[in-house]
């Protein structure tokens, strides 16, 4: 379980301005396993902080996936919110239809673990708004990383290359 803090920053919203956020709890994966994803932060007309966005999964076989979490929600800038998130995996062994000889020939159950969890946050104006993670660590997606213009015509000439050297 991880505990972390975001501040919502703008400089040119004022402070207690409402704003759309976004979350991404992105789970990669397979097998038994729990993930969640707390946000808690102010809201008008309630003392000390509520929720504003909560989810959770569970995969309860070795052969599911955790879903994503994702959604939005509302919160103010200048406020700090206090986020709560984990994923948990764990495994079960079952020999339910094992015959003598699956067990005298070292049948053991397969578990993956590879399950990871990346959590991401961004807002729908991010011209007006910035996030930052109070530990140091940045909550924002990375974009996609460009593939280069000049590779494109190194492909096709390395494709006329090996066509060439076949003919």
């Amino acid at each position: 379980m991880v505990l972390d803090q975001l501040k919502v920053n703008s400089s040119t919203l004022a402070n207690g301005t409402l704003v759309t956020l976004n979350a991404l709890l992105d789970i990669t994966g397979q097998g038994r396993g729990r993930a969640g994803l707390i946000v808690r932060g102010r809201k008008a007309g309630f003392f000390g902080p509520v929720g504003l966005f909560g989810d959770d999964d569970i995969a309860n076989s070795n052969l599911d996936s955790l879903q994503d979490i994702a959604g939005q929600f509302t919160a103010q800038v200048g406020d700090t919110l206090q986020l709560e998130y984990f994923l948990q995996s764990s495994t079960g062994v079952s020999d339910a239809g094992w015959t003598a000889a699956d067990s005298l020939n070292g049948r053991a159950a397969n578990s993956s673990y590879g399950n990871s969890a990346y959590l991401y946050f961004s807002a729908t104006d991010p011209a007006n708004v910035t996030l930052q993670g109070l530990s140091g660590y940045d909550y924002v997606q990375p974009n996609p990383v460009p593939l280069p213009a000049a590779l494109w015509p190194l492909l096709s000439g390395v494709v006329l290359l090996a066509h060439r050297r076949r003919a």
